[in-house]
């Protein structure tokens, strides 16, 4: 939150973001008093923007990829510490080694302090105003979006030059396709709107600061991620998580486009996995006229395919709760985003493909503590959910054939108290249950 929207609009501010900063908030003395002793034998990694759902996950994958790996976690609140247990498999996350910061990154004495406090081994910039947000509040997104950016990346290249730098982009950076056009690194990028017009600035900088030498930079152009935990977000494309992410606890969601819409989707274990991969790609890889750009992996799925999925994982029940109800705004912004797309150059450098829809929303309900038919996930113990410190470095491209049901008998006496119970019960959970069983069994029938 920038020092003067919460300065000049300060109860809105609080409002529409009920997380942020006041302006005293972060200082420079509260940052060095927060800041680990430098330590020569340690890899310092800083991630902005880490309070998020991405910086979380990304967290976990940092930590579990070295041993001499320090986070710096920074955001406009203090970013919460990821999970230390995680209570599916019993497994610690050691987060001895990650220091929460609060700092308002639009302001420059606040950045120079962060930045200078440690020799940084890489800076991940995930940092930033969401697609609707910035469409709504343009002084907002332009300096949230570029400035604070380019405050980063000056500081960088002026006192630590050669740092690595990965800067997640984002298709909204592309006009709209011309019908089934892919879209590749060399395509002209032509943003139709705020969000994608101030990722394609910071993108150039970035390219340039790279070919100079004075960092050595990486843009990541991330598609749309789902599923998202939490609550919608100011994003045009958080409906993608919202249609499956609330119907899965029970709850109705609506979706603002038509079920025949294209999107570029991935799932946020494989767009972790690549952020941490890229960041290790060493730099000659990139080639010196083609620039520091890579479209991550994805796949092209209609809106109508996302629900099929759901389908799968949660009955025709949770579809039903699904009120589709067409905003033309938000379709606007969607569709002007491309769907297809060739990844050879990602592909190229060791960037993994993406799973398939249904394991992407089994992902999903596993890590939610609220989703319904996760009690049937638990009780089947089945090896489709990976485990969550792991997944990032060992994820298959499909789930082992073993049939739960036929590991865990006792399942059949849990099914027996659900359909006893289904009278007092929501009925609809019930049945959507016993669906999931039913299809988890088949998927697993040799």
């Amino acid at each position: 939150m920038p020092w003067y929207f919460m300065e000049r609009q300060p109860e809105a501010a609080r409002k529409e973001y009920p997380g942020a900063s006041t302006p005293m908030a972060g200082t420079s003395d509260a940052i060095m008093g927060s800041m680990p002793e430098f330590n020569a034998s340690k890899r310092y990694i800083l991630i902005t923007g880490a309070g998020g759902f991405i910086g979380q996950e990304l967290t976990i994958a940092l930590l579990s990829a070295a041993p001499d790996i320090e986070l710096v976690l920074a955001d406009v609140f203090k970013p919460p510490l990821p999970l230390s247990k995680n209570n599916t498999t019993n497994t610690e996350t050691d987060t001895s080694r990650v220091h929460c910061i609060e700092a308002d990154l639009t302001r420059p004495p606040i950045v120079a302090t962060l930045l200078n406090s440690k020799k940084w081994h890489a800076c991940y910039l995930l940092h930033g105003i969401m697609s609707s947000g910035s469409e709504t509040n343009l002084e907002f997104g332009l300096a949230v979006n570029i400035d604070s950016h380019r405050l980063i990346l000056d500081f960088l290249r002026r006192h630590q030059p050669g740092v690595i730098v990965v800067f997640p982009s984002s298709l909204a950076v592309y006009g709209p396709p011309e019908g089934t056009e892919v879209v590749s690194e060399r395509t002209i990028a032509l943003p139709q709107s705020s969000y994608g017009a101030e990722k394609l600035v910071i993108e150039t900088l970035v390219n340039d600061y790279s070919r100079r030498g004075l960092i050595d930079g990486r843009v990541v152009r991330l598609p749309t991620v789902i599923v998202r935990p939490g609550r919608p977000s100011a994003a045009a494309s958080s409906f993608a998580s919202s249609i499956v992410r609330e119907p899965l606890r029970g709850e109705k969601s609506l979706l603002p486009v038509s079920r025949s819409l294209e999107m570029w989707v991935c799932s946020p274990e494989t767009v972790v996995r690549n952020l941490v991969a890229v960041k290790d790609v060493p730099k000659d890889r990139f080639g010196r006229n083609k620039g520091r750009v890579v479209n991550l992996p994805g796949q092209t799925v209609k809106v109508g395919e996302i629900l099929e999925a759901l389908e799968e994982v949660g009955g025709k029940e949770a579809v039903g709760l699904v009120e589709e109800k067409v905003d033309p705004r938000v379709e606007d912004i969607v569709a002007s985003w491309p769907s297809r797309f060739d990844v050879s150059v990602a592909k190229g450098l060791g960037m993994v493909e993406d799973v398939s829809l249904t394991e992407v929303l089994y992902w999903a309900c596993q890590k939610s503590d609220d989703c319904w038919p996760k009690m049937m996930h638990g009780m089947l113990k089945t090896t489709i959910i990976l485990d969550r410190s792991t997944r990032y470095t060992s994820m298959p491209s499909k789930p082992p054939k073993q049939n739960p049901l036929l590991l865990n008998p006792p399942i059949y006496l849990c099914l027996l108290i659900l359909l006893l119970f289904r009278d007092v019960w929501s009925g609809h959970r019930v049945q959507s249950i016993l669906n999931i069983a039913s299809r988890i069994s088949d998927s697993f029938t040799p």
